[in-house]
C-alpha cells in the first residue's frame, strides 16, 4: 500500500468537508459529493500498489450515483488505513462556504440565484463556527431579503430584484459577494479565518 501525496490528501479532506456540510443540511448535492469522492479515488489509481480499499472506492465511481452504504464502509476503512483525519468544523465551514459562494457568483439564472441566497436566510443553517462565517452568513441573508423578499406600501409583494435588469442584478450580487469569495480562495486566508473563534 502506497502513501498518498499531501496534495491528494488535502483534496480528499476538502471533498469530505463539503460532503459533511451537505449531509448536515440535507442538500440535494450529496450524490454529487459522493461521486466526487469516488472520482478522486479513481484518479489515485496510478499509485503503485494502491490497496484494496482504494480500488473498491474507485470501482464505485462506475455507479451513478455510488451506493451510499458501500461508500461509507470503504471510505471509513480507507481513512483509517491511511490515517487521514477529517478537517475540524471551522475549516470545513470555510470550504463549504467557498463552494456555495462560487455557485452564487457563477449563476446567471434569477431563480437559481434566489434559491442559493435563500439557503443563507434559513434559520436552520448554522454557520456560527467563526466570526467570518457568521458575518458572511448574515450578509448573504440581508442580500437575499433586500433582493427577493421586499414589500411595497400596499403590502403587495415587490422584490427589489424585479426592478433590476439581469446585468444590474448580477453586478450587484458580484459586488456584495466577491470580497468574501476572494478571501476564501486563498488557503492561507482560509486557515487564518477558520482560527477566529470569538467575536
Amino acid at each position: 500500500m502506497t502513501t498518498l501525496h499531501s496534495v491528494a490528501v488535502q483534496e480528499l479532506q476538502a471533498l469530505l468537508a463539503i460532503r459533511r456540510f451537505d449531509q448536515c443540511y440535507l442538500s440535494e448535492r450529496v450524490a454529487e459529493d459522493n461521486q466526487a469522492i469516488t472520482g478522486w479515488a479513481e484518479a489515485q489509481l496510478s499509485q503503485d500498489n494502491p490497496g484494496d480499499n482504494l480500488l473498491i472506492l474507485a470501482s464505485l465511481n462506475f455507479d451513478c450515483p455510488p451506493d451510499e452504504h458501500e461508500l461509507a464502509c470503504y471510505l471509513d476503512k480507507f481513512l483509517q488505513e491511511q490515517q487521514i483525519a477529517e478537517l475540524d468544523d471551522n475549516l470545513a465551514a470555510t470550504l463549504w462556504l467557498r463552494r456555495e459562494l462560487g455557485f452564487i457568483l457563477d449563476t446567471r439564472n434569477r431563480a437559481v440565484l434566489m434559491n442559493l441566497l435563500f439557503r443563507f436566510d434559513d434559520y436552520l443553517l448554522d454557520l456560527s463556527h467563526t466570526r467570518f462565517t457568521r458575518k458572511t452568513r448574515r450578509s448573504l441573508s440581508r442580500l437575499y431579503r433586500y433582493l427577493f423578499d421586499g414589500y411595497d406600501q400596499n403590502y403587495d409583494p415587490k422584490a427589489e430584484a424585479d426592478s433590476m435588469s439581469d446585468e444590474t442584478l448580477f453586478a450587484h450580487v458580484h459586488q456584495q459577494v466577491a470580497p468574501f469569495c476572494r478571501a476564501l480562495k486563498n488557503s492561507d486566508w482560509r486557515t487564518l479565518l477558520a482560527a477566529q473563534k470569538h467575536l
